[in-house]
């Protein structure tokens, strides 16, 4: 499931996994399973959270279960 998102070149996303309301940067791996922006306080730990609740993933993240 991919949402509202924006997904810079060589982003990979794995099977199973959700994206919602977020910028992934180029090089970022999604794996399988995994998921951005769906629990914004989880995110706002890991990564930048803008005050509109987009998820901004930095270049070359790998995003893990």
């Amino acid at each position: 499931m991919i949402e509202e998102a924006v997904l810079f070149d060589s982003v990979r996303v794995g099977p199973g996994a959700s994206i919602r309301r977020a910028i992934l940067d180029e090089g970022v791996h999604v794996c399988g399973g995994a998921s951005v922006g769906l629990d914004l306080e989880k995110e706002k730990r890991r990564f930048t959270v803008t005050d509109g609740g987009v998820v901004v993933v930095p270049r070359g993240t790998v995003v893990a279960v």
